[in-house]
């Protein structure tokens, strides 16, 4: 048995159950084209079984930062009917989670454009030289203490009708942060 047969069984047996459906499927702006451009959407429309496309806020010479721009691409991803899960790519070329000169704008920028697109996820990169050494304190204690202090940010979303509201920015094991959305589960235990 193969992936896609698996996958099918697996989706088909939890369905005869009754069960919830398995979660809606995404796909990667980067990974679709080469260009930012909101004809993403219409690729990503074409594609059975997606349900929304992660975007890059910086890419190349367009910023998600521009409302308008923001705007633009949460009217096109309802005209496709579909969704903005999740963000990424939030960093400047100047700025990433181990330099300090920018890192805060970045991330608050990062957690403004989530909001207005409705994405309740954050992807926050730190890759090779800008992933702090977890076996240094020096290196990242003070990436900690930013997510901390940016945390309440991402604390002020409003709620959205059935009252759940995003409590913090949690950092995963791999080194990326995500900010628990609308409809995500709270921090707070």
């Amino acid at each position: 048995m193969n992936r896609r047969q698996f996958l099918a069984s697996s989706i088909a047996s939890v369905t005869a159950l009754g069960a919830p459906l398995p979660p809606k499927i995404g796909h990667r702006q980067v990974n679709m084209m080469a260009e930012p451009s909101l004809a993403v959407f219409e690729l990503a429309h074409r594609i059975s079984g997606l349900s929304g496309v992660e975007l890059h806020v910086i890419l190349k010479d367009r910023s998600l930062w521009d409302r308008q721009t923001a705007l633009s691409y949460k009217r096109e991803a309802n005209r496709w009917g579909l969704r903005v899960p999740s963000l990424s790519g939030i960093w400047t070329p100047e700025a990433s989670l181990t330099k300090p000169a920018g890192r805060e704008e970045c991330l608050r920028k990062a957690i403004e454009t989530a909001e207005l697109l409705g994405a309740t996820v954050l992807l926050v990169s730190a890759l090779r030289a800008n992933c702090p050494r977890m076996d240094d304190e020096a290196s990242y204690v003070p990436v900690v203490e930013t997510l901390r202090k940016m945390a309440p940010a991402a604390r002020r979303r409003p709620p959205d009708a059935s009252g759940n509201a995003a409590r913090c920015l949690r950092k995963q094991g791999n080194g990326s942060v995500t900010q628990p959305g609308k409809d995500g589960p709270s921090c707070e235990k």
